[in-house]
């Protein structure tokens, strides 16, 4: 499913619907600078790779939000879900906690 320019999940889809418009409208503007862009050159954008599986980054969206996306470099990319800073720092320190 595409949002604009940009491919999302279902589960994307999902939470990307429940954001107010400012949000929305942030989310659009933050894959906008990925979308045409080969995976290679976005050491320049402030996307990080996630430990793992080497086809996935978090990209800020806000203070808040981030993005997950797919992408392989010959691929256009897919954000597979929106989560709250706070919820990943939540279960970072709870995997930390119990060792994992």
């Amino acid at each position: 499913m595409a949002v604009g320019a940009s491919k999302f999940h279902r589960r994307a889809l999902t939470a990307f619907n429940q954001l107010s418009s400012e949000e929305q409208a942030q989310v659009q503007e933050s894959l906008a600078a990925l979308v045409g862009t080969p995976v290679a050159q976005w050491s320049a954008t402030p996307v990080k790779r996630l430990p793992g599986d080497q086809s996935l980054y978090l990209l800020p969206v806000n203070d808040s939000l981030r993005a997950i996306v797919r992408a392989d470099a010959d691929q256009e990319p897919e954000v597979l879900d929106l989560v709250r800073h706070e919820t990943l720092d939540f279960f970072a320190r709870t995997a930390a906690t119990n060792g994992v």
